[in-house]
Formats: structure tokens, C-alpha cells, sequence
């Protein structure tokens, strides 16, 4: 498999990114709504310090590596016989997903700011903090980071969904050039 993209499918490094983001989004969207569940207190503190904090800043260390391999490669061309309406709703979909993955980290950066909790994902270092603290905005930038999450759900199914009927019912490659190739037996022989 190649590193890089063809124009039939993608390289064995963007595949790569796309799962790894793609199961540490799911991660941090269950450590979330966990830590929702728990409430104030030092198991959500363990919780969040321990996995939540430190995947947050890896799933944006590994999004603009990820945004930076795509501007520098090939993007497979989807199937001819796609509606001009489904390629339009594709791009869309995929921009989305980067900005509210975008948006979460941020707005989870400005809470913890504004909160007075700098963000030190186990590291030797610190991300700056980016005020004092302010309730208000912290507060703010929470109600972000929740609906920005729910919308991160609903952007993640409608991708999923829409990867299956690809695959299922169109019976195209779309699924299979986002896999790595020893997932499907040859059908040439």
C-alpha cells in the first residue's frame, strides 16, 4: 500500500490519521459524557486529567497533521456515477467535521483558560492560558463544548451512515479506498 493518496484511493497514512482521530473522537466523546455523568468531584478530575485533557490535545496535534497531509496530496475522486447533490453534501460533511473538531478543542482550551485550569496534557509543558479567570465565558465556552459535541455525534453518524449505503447499497468504493486493502479479498481471482 502506498503512502501516499491516488487519485483511486487513499494512502496508507491518511487512512491511518482518519482512524486513529476517528477513535479517539469516539473516546473523547464518551470520557465526556462520563464526566457529565460523574459531576464535580475527583473522579471526574482523574478521569479528565488522565485521558480526557491529554487525547484533546493529541486529537488537534494529529488534526493539523492530518489538514496539512490532505493540502499537500491527492484527494481520490469519488464515483462518476455520484449525484452532483452527494459529492456537494460529501465535501460539506468533511469540512464540517474539521470545524466542529476545530471548535471543540478550542472552546475547550478557552473554558479551561477562563476557568483557571491551564491545560497540561501530562507533559513537561503548558498550553497558555489565554486570560484570568471569568466565570461567565467558562461557562460560556462549556455550552460550546457540549452542543459543539452533540453536533460532532450527529456529523459522525450521517459520515458513517452514508459510508455503509456507499458500500451496502451503491456498491462503489468508497468505503474501500478508506480501508486498508487486505480487508477485501481479491475479486479479480
Amino acid at each position: 500500500m502506498a503512502l501516499k493518496n491516488t487519485t483511486e484511493r487513499w494512502g496508507w497514512l491518511a487512512q491511518a490519521q482518519h482512524w486513529v482521530i476517528a477513535l479517539l473522537i469516539i473516546e473523547q466523546l464518551t470520557t465526556g459524557r462520563i464526566m457529565a455523568w460523574l459531576g464535580a468531584g475527583e473522579a471526574q478530575d482523574r478521569l479528565f486529567y488522565a485521558t480526557h485533557e491529554p487525547f484533546g490535545v493529541l486529537v488537534l496535534l494529529l488534526l493539523v497533521l492530518r489538514f496539512g497531509w490532505r493540502m499537500i496530496n491527492l484527494t481520490p475522486t469519488l464515483p462518476s456515477a455520484m449525484p452532483h447533490w452527494q459529492v456537494k453534501a460529501s465535501h460539506a460533511s468533511h469540512w464540517g467535521l474539521y470545524l466542529a473538531i476545530a471548535v471543540m478543542i478550542s472552546s475547550a482550551w478557552v473554558m479551561s483558560s477562563y476557568a483557571s485550569f491551564p491545560v497540561s496534557p501530562n507533559a513537561p509543558w503548558t498550553l497558555p492560558n489565554f486570560s484570568d479567570y471569568n466565570r461567565d465565558t467558562a461557562r460560556r465556552a462549556y455550552n460550546v463544548h457540549v452542543w459543539t459535541g452533540w453536533t460532532i455525534v450527529a456529523l459522525v453518524s450521517v459520515h458513517i451512515a452514508a459510508a455503509i449505503k456507499h458500500h451496502i447499497i451503491d456498491k462503489d468504493t468508497v468505503l474501500r479506498r478508506m480501508l486498508p486493502e487486505c480487508f477485501f479479498r481479491d475479486e479479480t481471482s
